[in-house]
Formats: C-alpha cells, structure tokens, sequence
C-alpha cells in the first residue's frame, strides 16, 4: 500500500485577524462603556487595548466605522440625554458627571447633536411625559 501523507493544514491567518481584531474591540467598547463616567483618554484605552493609539484608532474605526474620541462623545451625549429626561440633576452636575470639561462643554456638544441646548431638551421632554400621563 503507498502511504499517503497529508499536507498539514496551514491556518489562514489573514482570516483569523479580522475575528481577533474584532473581539479586541469588543473588549475596548465594554471597558469604554464601564468606565464612561472617568475621564477615559485615548492613552488610557490604548494600554487597555494592548495596541499602540495609532493602532487603536485605525482598529476602532474599521470596526466601528466611528473614530474612539467621536464614539466616546456620542456616547456621553447619549446619557447626559438620559439624565435630562430621567432626573432633576443639574447640566452642570451632568457634566461634571460625564467628564465634560464644563457645562459649556457639554452645551455646545449637546446643541450639535441634538438641535436644542440640554435646558430646552429636558423642558420639551417633560411636556411630552406630562402629556402622556
């Protein structure tokens, strides 16, 4: 009988970059998620990732589609918004809270994003729960 010896297969690794790549970003959102309410700068998600921030930024975006700065700030945007619907707390304590530098800070963001300074958001928000009860 001829023996027939089979060629190992050789993982491709180009296949399995992407997979890793992706799971490393996962890991960075949920760190990034877990820690929103400290002042989170590129450095510090950069040695939690284990990439250089070079690296982290061109991961990040390829994966998100976003850069790590404008995701992290839509994200605290996103719960300042939160905040104003769901509790009395002041801007300015929301703020501070979500590591914006100022109550101005936080306006100037909050009025990009949303059209409305956070004071007009909140009051038009509560006139659509009130209208609901």
């Amino acid at each position: 009988m001829a023996s027939v010896s089979k060629k190992p297969q050789s993982l491709d690794a180009e296949a399995l970059i992407p997979n890793v790549a992706c799971n490393r970003i996962q890991q960075v959102l949920l760190y990034i998620h877990q820690n929103l309410h400290t002042p989170l700068t590129l450095e510090d998600i950069a040695n939690f990732s284990g990439w250089s921030r070079w690296q982290l930024q061109r991961m990040f975006k390829r994966e998100t589609g976003d850069s790590v700065a404008s995701y992290v700030r839509n994200l605290r945007l996103n719960e300042a918004a939160q905040r104003l619907i769901h509790t009395t707390d002041r801007v300015r304590d929301i703020a501070i809270m979500l590591g914006f530098g100022s109550e101005v800070s936080l306006s100037r963001g909050f009025k990009k994003k949303f059209g409305v300074s956070p004071s007009t958001f909140r009051k038009h928000n509560q006139l659509q729960c009130q209208n609901i009860k």
